[in-house]
């Protein structure tokens, strides 16, 4: 499990999460200040930093207290967002309502997370997904409008209003701590056009086995993380870091 820098916030960690982290330290034979965490999460991500091998003990310390962290987090936001987002829906008409586009043999699945009216627009029913995000970047002016998530959740249901209800995951230092976004819209036609061009070009291309690189390399560095195919999709097919997998004799791979 990696983490990242932003997973962890001292705020979350409350008595009974010092107590779990105190217990399990101990079970893994390592002293560390129960009051002073702090300085336990920079030691290891100056090791990180500078490339060198960590203690496996040490790293099952640091993941342990970035997950309660994020427990708590979590639970944080959750609390918020019914304490904010459930008051201003009207009328909600599905919970994780299934999305089956089918194109012959051919199925495009997904999931809606729920379909709302709210109480400013008790006529109007959205197609609606929760977000978390650690920056607004990503859902600026347009976004829904632009969505190709959204856009093929809408051809199913048969409508263009659709919504984001983005949860801002960094909490800050002052109150309000946390920032809730509900962001609504209409899918315009050209959006539905593209975006279905678009997942047929992609299913002709995977029939065809065929799979190009994206076209600018920043691309693969989405979420914060590398993607671990760029070294043979930008380095002439270098196979570093990823497993052959050997055709079985059952024909599967």
């Amino acid at each position: 499990v990696q983490y990242s820098k932003k997973d962890y916030d001292q705020s979350m960690i409350d008595d009974f999460a010092l107590d779990r982290i105190e217990e399990f330290a101990k079970e893994l034979g390592l002293e560390v200040d129960r009051n002073n965490y702090d300085s336990y999460i920079q030691e290891c991500r100056e090791i990180f930093k500078n490339k060198q091998k960590i203690d496996k003990d040490e790293q099952q310390l640091y993941n342990f207290i970035h997950w309660y962290s994020l427990r708590n987090k979590g639970i944080y936001l959750l609390e918020k967002y019914k304490e904010v987002v459930l008051p201003l829906i009207h009328e909600v008409y599905s919970i994780q309502r299934m999305v089956n586009l089918q194109d012959g043999e051919d199925q495009y699945i997904g999931y809606i997370d729920f379909e709302a009216s709210f109480t400013d627009d008790p006529d109007t029913i959205y197609t609606i997904d929760n977000k978390t995000a650690s920056t607004m970047r990503a859902y600026g002016e347009g976004c829904v409008e632009r969505s190709p998530q959204l856009a093929s959740y809408c051809e199913f249901t048969e409508r263009n209003t659709a919504a984001y209800i983005v949860v801002e995951k960094e909490l800050r230092k002052r109150d309000p701590r946390f920032r809730i976004h509900i962001i609504k819209g209409e899918i315009p036609e050209e959006t539905f056009e593209q975006v279905f061009d678009e997942i047929e070009e992609v299913k002709e291309l995977i029939k065809a086995e065929e799979f190009h690189k994206l076209d600018n390399k920043k691309e693969c560095f989405f979420y914060g993380k590398r993607c671990e195919y760029v070294d043979f999709c930008w380095n002439d097919g270098n196979m570093k870091g990823l497993v052959n997998l050997k055709e079985e004799s059952d024909g599967d791979k």
